[in-house]
């Protein structure tokens, strides 16, 4: 996947960084971490004291997508679920040309790199794991559901329906312009919405959810069992509701296989339980999602993928129509 940032950084200012919170702190390495669309993600190895620490760096403009709205949403699930420590941040970008946090490494691995060396058995209990952690991110209730914007600022709407049908139409008039994908296909979105409307009014109370949950944002270690080390990556978070919020792992989690489904559900339902058209709601949530990651593709000229993609979105049209 390629980056959606244009960030550099000499290393004298990532060492002016640190010192603000270790003084005597000398860098041993900087390293970019594999993981990092949105930001620039860095690995700073120190010693005086001896720690290893995770730079992220934003040159997003828009508080949307911002690490302001991070640090926001980490003051929300604080003792919910295992997060990084934040040594410190700015967000004037008097210090350095972008927003920056400085966190604690999570210790373990990010799940993506060690999922296939896992035991069958183990990856249905973990699956368990991240069920039960998904639906604590999902225990922060909102008053109404909409765009957090910043550091307690926001974009709500009262109604749920009116929030994801505004979000919609956007995409499918950003899609429109683009030219990409078929109007006919559009329409069909648009018209399933309308078809589901009853489903999107019976929303009545908004949750935090993390948009963007999946293996690359998740980290895990072993002693005797495996268990979940901390969750990353809160710049999509929203106020809305749990069917977007299973999108990504339908997605990207489920393809694992049917019985990482069930796992994952389990340990989701033993939190909190879901109603028995969540699969619905899943499928009618990923149109709207798969025609964002569309745009990304298509703007990252990742034109095979984005065809796949397409083609998901009339499959599950399809599934939906019945």
């Amino acid at each position: 996947m390629k980056t959606l940032h244009r960030i550099r950084i000499e290393k004298s200012k990532i060492l002016e960084i640190v010192k603000r919170v270790f003084p005597e702190a000398e860098i041993v390495s900087v390293s970019k971490m594999k993981r990092g669309i949105m930001n620039l993600v860095l690995l700073v190895k120190i010693k005086n004291p001896c720690k290893e620490l995770v730079l992220r760096l934003s040159d997003k403009k828009t508080k949307r997508h911002s690490l302001q709205k991070e640090k926001y949403v980490y003051g929300l699930l604080k003792g919910k679920i295992p997060l990084a420590e934040i040594y410190e941040y700015d967000f004037s970008k008097k210090i350095v040309p972008y927003e920056y946090m400085l966190l604690s490494k999570l210790p373990g691995h990010c799940l993506e790199d060690i999922w296939d060396e896992i035991s069958p058995k183990e990856q249905k209990e973990l699956a368990v794991e991240l069920g039960k952690t998904m639906a604590k991110i999902n225990s922060v209730n909102g008053d109404k559901f909409g765009y957090i914007i910043g550091d307690g600022e926001f974009h709500l709407f009262d109604r749920w329906k009116d929030f994801i049908t505004n979000c919609l139409r956007e995409a499918v008039k950003d899609h429109k312009k683009l030219g990409f994908i078929d109007s006919g296909v559009l329409n069909a979105i648009l018209e399933t919405y309308d078809k589901y409307e009853s489903l999107l009014l019976q929303e009545k109370k908004p949750c935090l959810i993390h948009i963007d949950f999946h293996f690359w944002h998740i980290f895990v270690d072993k002693k005797e069992k495996y268990k979940v080390t901390g969750v990353i990556d809160f710049e999509f978070s929203e106020f809305g509701v749990r069917g977007l919020d299973l999108h990504k792992p339908h997605r990207w989690i489920f393809n694992r296989g049917k019985e990482i489904e069930k796992a994952f559900l389990k340990g989701y339902n033993s939190v909190y339980k879901l109603p028995k058209n969540i699969h619905e709601q899943i499928l009618l949530y990923r149109l709207y999602a798969d025609l964002k990651f569309i745009q990304k593709l298509v703007g990252t000229n990742q034109i095979d993928m984005a065809n796949e993609y397409v083609g998901h979105i009339k499959n599950h049209l399809k599934l939906l129509s019945k």
